[in-house]
């Protein structure tokens, strides 16, 4: 538990020097009608870096395409855009009381790729929001996403070093210092990677299975298994045969144990 809240501690504090250190670039971002990106990704990475520094976070509205399936026009808007729906409706128990985050703010930017040319360019921009912006906003969805490179990483620590979530996230945090890696998607992932492995029979599996197929001809086996409860992974495996349950019930002063580590 010490080492978790370390490791956050440690986490937010590279978030603070991180944010002091991109300041600059991320404020420099010019945001305004003219405004050209050499690709689509590029527009839309640099809108999103944008967004994040200022408290918001972005979602794709509107896409236009050519006979070519080539993207010619596209619309991004706040998160927060659209129409709240009231939960005043005739029958009571449909009645869902929560907070809805469409809360109508007017915030969206569009962008084009005409035919005459090869950049992507800001064509307008509605730049007014009617709420605060976020404080924490890389705890947002959005911008808590692992990037594929964090999610190499997770599949190699899984597959090649059969690590759980306990070693991996330490090595995330130092490897990844910009990145917020929150626990639960952390979790996720690893189960991601981890279910491919059910069809593998190493010992442990070999052994498991043999055990069950011994209870299922003789139901007086004893078999005790614990899981890691965050990566699922085997840490424990207790069994007994029924003579060895027979010989304990006859002889329980004498207790006889074989610990394999």
């Amino acid at each position: 538990m010490d080492k978790d809240k370390h490791n956050e501690t440690y986490v937010s504090n590279i978030l603070n020097d991180q944010l002091e250190g991109i300041m600059s670039d991320e404020s420099n971002i010019d945001i305004k009608v003219g405004t050209s990106f050499s690709t689509w990704e590029d527009a839309e990475i640099k809108l999103n870096q944008y967004a994040k520094f200022a408290g918001f976070s972005l979602r794709r509205k509107r896409v236009e395409s050519d006979n070519n399936r080539i993207v010619r026009r596209r619309t991004f808007e706040c998160s927060f855009l659209g129409k709240s729906i009231s939960n005043q409706i005739i029958d009571i128990t449909h009645q869902r009381q929560r907070s809805s985050r469409k809360i109508m703010c007017p915030w969206h930017i569009n962008l084009t790729m005409p035919k005459s040319s090869t950049e992507v360019s800001i064509t307008s921009i509605t730049g007014e929001h009617n709420h605060s912006m976020i404080t924490d906003i890389h705890l947002h969805a959005p911008y808590r996403k692992l990037s594929n490179e964090i999610l190499e990483r997770i599949e190699f620590y899984v597959n090649k070093g059969n690590m759980g979530s306990k070693q991996i996230y330490p090595l995330l945090v130092a490897s990844f210092p910009d990145q917020y890696i929150y626990k639960r998607d952390l979790y996720n992932a690893i189960q991601k990677f981890k279910s491919p492995l059910t069809n593998r029979h190493g010992d442990a599996q070999n052994m498991i299975n043999k055990l069950f197929e011994l209870k299922d001809q003789e139901p007086g086996w004893i078999i005790y298994t614990r899981l890691d409860p965050f990566d699922n992974r085997l840490v424990g495996l207790f069994w007994m045969s029924p003579n060895q349950h027979q010989c304990l019930l006859r002889y329980n002063d004498i207790v006889q144990t074989d610990n394999t580590c």
